[in-house]
């Protein structure tokens, strides 16, 4: 049984039901040496961390024995590929399946090859906007959902790991000033397209007075229910019901979308105090955004009126 190699675990089934991995778990064989890797925490979010656990095994025909420190576990193994394993723990009815991980051919990717750029990333399984607002904030445009983010390396691999439960964890390399995202086989997977910006932050300088919005709110009493925006380079003041909020605002690198991943907050660092914004339309005296909030949307038009 030739299992030399990093395995990289890909989805399990129990009773028919298929659920793949979110995580990053690999199984590292080396000569008589197991060891079970796992890359970041999604639950606590500390996604930069490595845990190794290094164990003993013997191989009994189609079945590995693991010694480990203070336990030994049977692997039954159900099928073998070159690219594949399929096996369950001993006395479970749960089958794992995992895929062999293939080096990488090309240059080493690190965070700041990430920072503060936007990229699309396209390919018939999913697709993303994805902004790397620093080193530790990743914004989903696609999804206009917020995630920690890391390159985090094991031996000759380096994954894009994410909080994001719904994002792929991905080996990537670079090639010809690309980043290229692969499968466990090296194949290509996606490519990270630039995105370009069709907007700056200076286009947005100045005070806005709403004058419509769908739909439209009912008066439920005498206070103006308008909303005015004071805009400067890095912020944005809220006036509404006789109350003043202010965020430390953020474009996305494509321009389309406002977010408030840098405001801060003691206790919470990464919560952010307002869901995105999708601009609709920006002129010299019409500003037009789409505001999302549990399910519902709302269209807010605003004119120009001066300048801060």
């Amino acid at each position: 049984m030739k299992l030399d190699g990093i395995w990289e675990m890909d989805y399990t089934v129990n009773k028919s039901k298929v659920l793949y991995s979110h995580g990053t778990t690999l199984l590292d064989f080396s000569s008589d040496s197991l060891f079970f890797v796992q890359i970041g925490n999604t639950e606590s979010g500390l996604i930069d961390t490595i845990i190794i656990e290094d164990n003993y095994y013997e191989v009994r025909d189609s079945t590995i024995r693991i010694i480990a420190s203070n336990d030994t576990i049977n692997l039954i193994f159900h099928s073998i590929t070159l690219d594949s394993i399929a096996f369950s723990i001993d006395g479970s009815e749960e089958i794992s399946v995992a895929k062999k991980l293939t080096p990488l051919k090309g240059v080493r990717v690190n965070q700041k090859d990430l920072v503060g750029k936007g990229f699309e990333v396209l390919n018939g399984e999913f697709y993303h906007k994805l902004d790397f607002v620093n080193d530790t904030i990743l914004f989903d445009g696609g999804y206009h959902s917020f995630s920690n983010w890391s390159i985090t390396t094991y031996k000759d691999f380096d994954f894009l790991n994410t909080t994001d439960w719904f994002f792929p964890k991905i080996p990537l390399i670079k090639r010809n000033d690309s980043i290229v995202a692969l499968t466990n086989k090296g194949q290509d997977l996606a490519t990270f397209k630039s995105l370009i910006a069709q907007r700056t932050k200076s286009e947005f300088i100045g005070k806005w007075l709403e004058y419509d919005r769908e739909p439209k709110l009912p008066l439920i009493s005498k206070l103006d229910t308008a909303q005015t925006l004071y805009i400067t380079t890095d912020s944005i003041k809220m006036q509404r019901f006789g109350k003043i909020r202010n965020y430390v605002f953020e474009l996305n690198n494509e321009g389309t979308v406002i977010h408030f991943a840098n405001t801060p907050s003691p206790s919470k660092p990464f919560w952010n105090p307002r869901t995105p914004m999708e601009i609709i339309e920006l002129t010299s005296d019409e500003l037009t955004l789409l505001e999302r909030h549990r399910g519902d949307s709302t269209i807010i038009k605003y004119k120009k009126a001066g300048n801060i």
